[in-house]
């Protein structure tokens, strides 16, 4: 598949196409994949590798390499020597098969791809219920209603929430003697009220949170009965080698 068809099928069936951070996990996505005869051709030459989640953002004055899965500018970076070559808007990144530097490409030619799987898993359940009556579903059929701590896991939250019946659903924010904090015990660090601050002293019937689908909170009466999204715990990020 081309990387925007790749992206869009990890989106759909999984999370979102692999995120690499680290040399150990860069040789495993190379181990976890057979090694290709070839992949796809450039100026004739045979190229036998596969996609990963790296893109060039054109939208700054200079090029930026960024993750599909995140949205800041990514700091760990495998290039093979004189590499990224190209950079135009149409430019994603994939690993070679046999030495596992990074290559720069069209986003049109056509590869093998890694999926990934977030842990935690989210889960959207299409069921009505008040935020309690969420809260104690999820703790009994899964782990627990959804803590979103950072950005990535509220963007994947709005993808898991698009077939939801309404246009809120729960999540495990709630407020408690003066404080908003996540169910599972986090602190407030990520914030992504639709509001400018903290909603510091709701209404009593006001202390429930929900997100929406432009990404961001908002305190809704404890009574409302809406969709929502748990989380499972599952076994640590997997990779999905998938074929074209």
């Amino acid at each position: 598949m081309s990387w925007k068809e790749a992206q869009q099928f990890c989106r759909l069936h999984y999370d979102d196409l692999s995120t690499i951070s680290s040399e150990h996990e860069n040789d495993m996505f190379k181990e976890t994949k057979p090694q290709s005869s070839c992949s796809a051709s450039f100026n004739s030459e045979c190229r036998a590798g596969q996609w990963i989640g790296l893109h060039a953002d054109t939208g700054t004055k200079l090029p930026v390499w960024r993750w599909s899965w995140e949205v800041e500018e990514a700091t760990f970076t495998l290039w093979a020597f004189d590499e990224p070559q190209h950079s135009g808007s149409d430019t994603c990144a994939y690993q070679d098969s046999k030495n596992g530097d990074w290559y720069s490409i069209s986003c049109s030619q056509n590869f093998t791809f890694f999926c990934m799987v977030h842990s935690p898993q989210l889960v959207l359940v299409r069921r009505n219920m008040t935020w309690e009556e969420a809260l104690n579903y999820c703790r009994h059929t899964y782990t627990d209603l959804a803590s979103l701590t950072s950005y990535q896991e509220n963007t994947l939250a709005v993808r898991k929430s698009t077939a939801a019946e309404v246009s809120h659903v729960w999540i495990g924010l709630h407020f408690v003697v003066r404080y908003w904090i996540w169910v599972d015990g986090h602190a407030l660090e990520y914030k992504a009220w639709s509001g400018d601050e903290d909603p510091k002293c709701p209404a009593r019937n006001l202390r429930c949170g929900a997100l929406e689908t432009n990404n961001t909170w908002t305190p809704r009466d404890c009574g409302e009965k809406l969709n929502f999204l748990c989380y499972k715990n599952s076994v640590p990020r997997d990779l999905i080698p998938l074929h074209c």
